[in-house]
């Protein structure tokens, strides 16, 4: 399952990773087709941010099917959880702080606590497998 798993996640990781290039290349053509290029001064920093969404929502979508899978929803709830709480303290204090940058900060650092906490049950599962 590992081994799947691995394949997986590489695959989404790919397709997540070629969005944000993509993204960064066209930002500008982007951003004038959407907006009539009334939002320029944002095609920096937030572009980067929204692009990486996809790559830690990957890991946490690989990982959160992985313990399904194994029978193990219970884990996947903690996660969102833990992604939830994330997103009302991080996400709230640092969209106040630093609006759009600490919104799309928030909303990252969101599904960066959903991946880790599911890598963390699902290694946790994996060892407990293994020393059967």
């Amino acid at each position: 399952m590992r081994q799947t798993v691995r394949r997986v996640t590489g695959v989404l990781l790919a397709g997540a990773g070629l969005y944000l290039l993509v993204l960064w290349l066209f930002r500008v053509q982007i951003i004038n087709l959407l907006y009539q290029g009334k939002y320029l001064e944002y095609a920096g920093l937030p572009v980067v941010l929204i692009g990486l969404v996809p790559l830690a929502t990957a890991c946490g979508v690989a990982l959160g099917c992985a313990l399904r899978a194994c029978l193990r929803p219970d884990m996947v709830f903690w996660g969102y959880l833990a992604a939830s709480v994330a997103a009302l303290s991080l996400g709230l204090w640092s969209a106040a702080a630093w609006g759009v940058v600490g919104a799309l900060s928030g909303y990252l650092g969101s599904y960066a606590a959903l991946a880790i906490v599911l890598w963390f049950f699902y290694d946790r599962l994996g060892r407990k497998a293994t020393a059967a």
